[in-house]
């Protein structure tokens, strides 16, 4: 818990929780101006909720940059290399980033409610559990990039992870290949289950949970025996 506490005071520090407020909030206005002249619901919720998952890497890559460079700013991660465990630290990286997701999503609700109403709520639902579930394999690879290179890298891989997803996730480019990949789960799953498509659910589920579980590992053995990088001034 005292890692939680230190972790939140250095991320309100480095405006992690004004923009996990404000994205969404942003975000939600403009979708709602933009798609309340269409009289589809369905069509609505696909790409609301399809372009906020597709945004999510550069939100959370923004976040994550601005917490690197405080850390950089503040002692040169001397703090976090002085820790007796430094897995436990890089847990409350990803768990506090998944709650941050947690909560964005949540604020993001609010205007897709007001476009299409009471009778799509299970699907608002499914939307809000499936956005955190599938967000952790980009959050595991962020961190790893901002803390192995450097934060203006992890900002450009969250830009490319984004435009990635748009074209891969929300286009048909990734019609043929989305259910292999983990990072289109987020942009492709959610619209399968409404159609009531469950071919793919087993493999999904398997292979999300596999790959996850070894990035997670892989991170966590690393960070606790990462010996700190180079700080640019």
């Amino acid at each position: 818990m005292r890692y939680y506490k230190v972790l939140s005071y250095k991320m309100m520090r480095s405006y992690w929780f004004l923009i996990m407020i404000l994205a969404p909030i942003i975000y939600g206005i403009c979708l709602f101006l933009y798609l309340k002249r269409y009289d589809n619901p369905t069509l609505i919720f696909y790409d609301y909720t399809i372009y906020f998952n597709c945004a999510i890497p550069f939100g959370i890559s923004l976040m994550i940059s601005l917490y690197i460079k405080y850390e950089e700013q503040i002692g040169h991660f001397n703090h976090i290399l002085k820790l007796p465990d430094r897995a436990k630290w890089g847990i409350s990286l990803i768990v506090i980033s998944i709650l941050s997701i947690m909560c964005s999503t949540f604020i993001s609700c609010f205007p897709l409610w007001l476009l299409i109403g009471q009778r799509f709520l299970n699907d608002i639902l499914l939307y809000f559990i499936l956005t955190i579930i599938f967000s952790l394999t980009v959050i595991i690879i962020l961190w790893f990039i901002a803390i192995k290179i450097n934060a203006n890298i992890c900002l450009g891989a969250g830009v490319f992870f984004s435009i990635f997803l748009i074209y891969f996730g929300a286009q048909s480019l990734g019609d043929s290949i989305w259910q292999y990949i983990p990072l289109l789960y987020g942009t492709r799953y959610i619209y399968q289950l409404m159609a009531n498509h469950h071919e793919f659910t087993f493999l999904i589920i398997s292979l999300y949970v596999i790959i996850n579980a070894i990035l997670l590992g892989v991170f966590v053995i690393w960070f606790n025996k990462w010996e700190g990088r180079v700080i640019n001034e």
